[in-house]
């Protein structure tokens, strides 16, 4: 922020290095000065300025260039902190990082204990690089003649405690290993990798270290979650060996892209797909524990890895163990918690399985059962093979039924096909024609500025459509010779358009892309979007837009595979992997629907677990619903209120109405307005 006008004095008084930083040439007034303020802000969409820091604050931790501002702003508004300040230090090692001061509530809680607290809850708001590694706690904050907090007279943290000094050979490795990461001579054997002064890009280097100095895969998830060195040499000391690699494989192409947007997702549990099964009924557990298990020794995607190797990302098959079957009794209104809980709890990086399973009991004849499985090891159908197979596996196991088969094909296999496939260029063409001068970027309108480092944090709205609408657009469709979904994109369509002034829409319609029939029962991250562009700018009418849209979706289909990084890589030669697209997109996509799941003796209902996360600033997804149809709405958080996106759920609806009431001909204006 830069201040000019006639108010501007002319300098410090004795201080030319002082006056000449601060006070600087105006650029649209010759001879005259501004002001540096040294306060970093950002213009809001309806001009007011809004402050973000101090630029003299500013360091770079992890790469990313931080504002410790932010972080104290985020801690200062927590649930028992009176105080707080969050500045950078320099007294540990090459690079700097965060130090929290934190003055509390007096409710008698440990100050290790309440760091550790504070940490974790800010873990879960802000990036890794924004949550300090060193915390403080003190009676008040020290202050300066005019009120502002001293810095001089904040205490150096300490970087050691009581705890035992490393008694074991394997416990003196792993300090040693830890001291010359995090740059000290010494540690306490009892706090935690955050607590100690680490930090993810540490915790990457530290797993290396330990790899390399004990021959087996030490994850970063397991530096990350650890109590303390004590905790993860005992832990270490202890691994069998047992992740032996039974089979390699190159990832493939959606693996690629989902795992460089699981390492760029500020919320990784949005690579989680989560699924609550409700069981009324005498449920016999170790039955239950079997089937899991079965589920795991079937499926290889469910216990993959994906490593990179000399340069490549690669699918490590693991072999296939007995798991357990964690239960824990809850009261009704806790499940919520516990299920979101459970949902988001990381899975390891290197030992899988990449299946979680965990059982809460309600009463005698009252369960829940929470599946959990990590995006790059599934997909939709794969959780819709995998309820199938969980209710038949089951029943074998109670003596109820067959046991379910193994699958007619493997994962490692269809990416071994997949990458030896060439693209063919006539495929690549058609799609190089089709998304042509495509918008690269499109925003809907925000209730407030997109944060600079976004949280990752969203919500869903669900919304109906009538079962007789769904009747009338289900009669539109069948009159434009096609299905309802190119009905329903259409609409879609029509409402991006709206809410965002592009007159070019491209969605991104999910898609099975199980092309060969022995993949259909084989697990495995095989989805991947179709990008569709209805022909908005030709369309006269809706029922026109309907029949362009049917013959986009075909031809869509007709020029496959086409995998999405090929595809952008045809658009823009510069594209690689890990970059933003080169076309902008907005998901819409078509489900069919939950199944049945079929215990023996047990009632069991099965729903979506939502985990508080956004994978895209706005998506949206369409399910057969009680002979009309459901919608659910995943938003960012950070961008739009609930009431706006309902406001928009009520616009996608009105817009399917108007269609529906336009005679066949006819030019609904009411639609088609914009076109």
């Amino acid at each position: 922020l830069y201040v000019g006008g006639t108010g501007v004095a002319r300098g410090y008084l004795d201080r030319p290095a002082a006056t000449a930083a601060a006070f600087l040439p105006d650029p649209g007034l010759p001879g005259a000065r501004v002001y540096r303020t040294g306060d970093l802000v950002r213009e809001r969409g309806d001009g007011t300025l809004e402050f973000v820091g101090r630029v003299d604050d500013q360091v770079k931790i992890a790469g990313q260039r931080t504002e410790p501002g932010e972080a104290a702003a985020e801690l200062a508004m927590l649930p028992g902190v009176r105080q707080a300040t969050v500045i950078a230090r320099h007294d540990r090692g090459d690079e700097p990082y965060l130090a929290a001061y934190v003055v509390a509530d007096d409710d008698g809680e440990p100050a290790a204990t309440r760091a550790e607290r504070l940490a974790a809850v800010l873990a879960e708001r802000l990036p890794a690089h924004l949550v300090p590694r060193a915390w403080v706690l003190l009676d008040t904050l020290p202050t300066t003649d005019n009120g502002k907090v001293d810095r001089s007279r904040l205490p150096a943290p300490a970087v050691t405690g009581a705890a035992d000094r490393p008694r074991t050979a394997m416990e003196q490795l792993v300090h040693d290993s830890w001291c010359a990461e995090l740059g000290v001579a010494r540690l306490p054997v009892d706090v935690p990798f955050f607590a100690a002064g680490g930090h993810s890009l540490a915790a990457v280097r530290l797993a290396n270290r330990l790899t390399d100095l004990l021959g087996l895969t030490v994850g970063t998830h397991r530096v990350l979650r650890s109590p303390g060195i004590r905790a993860m040499a005992r832990d270490l000391a202890t691994a069998d060996g047992g992740s032996e690699v039974v089979d390699r494989a190159p990832a493939t192409y959606p693996q690629e892209l989902m795992w460089h947007r699981q390492r760029q997702a500020p919320d990784p549990p949005a690579v989680h797909m989560a699924v609550r099964v409700t069981l009324a009924g005498r449920l016999d557990v170790p039955a239950l524990q079997r089937a899991v298990d079965g589920l795991v020794a079937r499926h290889e995607a469910l216990r993959t890895r994906l490593v990179e190797r000399a340069g490549e990302l690669v699918q490590e098959v693991l072999p296939a163990r007995p798991g357990t079957l964690p239960v824990c009794d809850l009261a009704a209104d806790e499940v919520e918690q516990w299920c979101v809980r459970t949902g988001r709890e990381p899975f390891p990086e290197d030992t899988g399985p990449w299946l979680r399973a965990r059982l809460a009991r309600l009463d005698e004849d009252a369960w829940v059962l929470m599946l959990v499985v990590h995006h790059l090891c599934g997909d939709g159908w794969s959780m819709l093979q995998l309820l199938d197979e969980l209710g038949r596996g089951y029943a074998a196991e109670t003596g109820q039924g067959a046991a379910p088969a193994a699958p007619t094909a493997r994962y490692v296999d269809h990416a071994r096909r997949q990458r030896a496939t060439a693209v063919p260029p006539d495929v690549l063409r058609y799609w190089r024609d089709q998304l042509a001068g495509a918008p690269r970027a499109v925003s809907f309108p925000a209730d407030r500025p997109r944060p600079a480092r976004p949280s990752g944090r969203g919500s869903e709205f669900t919304f109906d459509v009538p079962a007789e609408l769904t009747d009338r657009l289900t009669g539109l469709a069948e009159r434009c010779g096609t299905t309802l979904f190119p009905v329903l994109a259409s609409g879609y369509a029509l409402l991006v358009r709206e809410l965002t002034g592009t007159r070019d829409v491209v969605l991104a319609c999910p898609y099975a892309h199980r092309d060969h029939r022995e993949d259909e029962s084989v697990v495995g991250l095989f989805t991947s979007p179709l990008l569709m562009r209805p022909p908005l700018a030709r369309a006269a009418s809706f029922a026109e837009l309907t029949a362009g849209t049917d013959r986009v979706f075909l031809d869509a289909l007709r020029h496959q595979p086409a995998p999405l990084a090929e595809v952008y890589a045809a658009l823009d030669p510069h594209w690689r992997v890990g970059m933003p697209p080169p076309v902008a997109t907005t998901l819409f996509g078509w489900n069919p629907g939950m199944p049945e799941v079929r215990l023996p003796g047990l009632v069991a209902h099965v729903t979506d677990q939502g985990l508080g996360c956004a994978r895209r600033d706005y998506a949206t997804v369409v399910t057969p619903h009680e002979g009309g149809l459901r919608g659910v709405v995943e938003y960012s958080t950070d961008l739009f209120d609930r009431s706006t996106v309902a406001a928009w759920c009520d616009r996608f609806v009105a817009i399917l109405v108007a269609a529906a009431d336009e005679e066949p001909g006819q030019v609904a204006a009411r639609t088609m307005v914009g076109s």
